[in-house]
């Protein structure tokens, strides 16, 4: 099992170590390996690496920052991360929604809540049938992580026919992101059974495609991806097995 990495924000230090202690307790009983840090300052916290964490346990109600806010900076950069909101307000509930919350917990903090974030966290990472697969990229503005299916689709740019000006660029639910790499490159380390290239210039997740038309591809966000002839038939098929498996 791959090192699994907790971060735990709250302004309340008590919160913080009560957190933590029930943590490393579940941990425990469970032999599990995981490495977790400890914030009271948002601006500490904003400052260190969170690319590499794994699960997030984010008080909404704290000064500077609140957790809605946090959670849009950590989901530009490393969207594969699970952020669970401690909260006694319901009043920020619906605007989480933006930040795909995985899950929340309500005070007073208790070692059911808890155990039962962890147990939810560890069989959706490791022991559900099917992995959540996600690939790092260097963007123009550092490291980022992206699962895969947030991915909706990916156009390489030449537009000066100059080596140095070849950029990918990545569109997601919440994000743009420019890559200076193959766009061939790039989709080897996609998961070929959900990603289809029907252009020379785009790579698309089959799960956001709305209609196909006679030469191109309307997305469920209205953006149209041409669909060159030598490549429609083939690329139909890859659609129809992907309806007929998935749906």
């Amino acid at each position: 099992m791959d090192k699994f990495n907790i971060a735990i924000v709250d302004d309340d230090p008590m919160q913080v170590k009560e957190i933590s202690k029930l943590c490393k307790l579940y941990l425990q009983n469970h032999s599990y390996s995981a490495k977790i840090e400890e914030y009271t300052n948002t601006m500490l916290f904003l400052e260190s690496n969170y690319l590499e964490l794994n699960l997030i346990l984010l008080d909404i109600d704290m000064p500077v920052y609140n957790g809605i806010e946090i959670a849009r900076k950590i989901k530009n950069v490393n969207q594969a991360c699970f952020i669970c909101f401690i909260t006694d307000y319901s009043d920020y509930i619906f605007e989480s929604y933006e930040v795909h919350a995985f899950d929340y917990i309500c005070k007073p903090i208790s070692k059911p809540k808890v155990f039962k974030l962890l147990d939810d966290v560890y069989k959706y990472t490791y022991f559900e049938p099917v992995k959540v697969h996600k690939s790092t990229f260097q963007t123009t503005t550092g490291r980022v992580i992206l699962t895969h299916n947030e991915i909706i689709y990916l156009e390489y740019f030449d537009k000066l026919k100059d080596l140095f000006n070849r950029v990918v660029k990545i569109y997601t639910n919440n994000a743009t992101y420019i890559v200076k790499e193959k766009i061939s490159h790039i989709y080897n380390e996609l998961s070929n059974d959900i990603f289809i290239i029907p252009h020379k210039s785009f790579i698309v997740n089959m799960n956001y495609i709305k209609i196909f038309r006679h030469n191109e591809i309307i997305m469920t966000n209205n953006v149209v991806i041409p669909l060159s002839q030598k490549r429609a038939s083939g690329v139909r098929k890859q659609f129809n097995e992907f309806i007929r498996e998935n749906f």
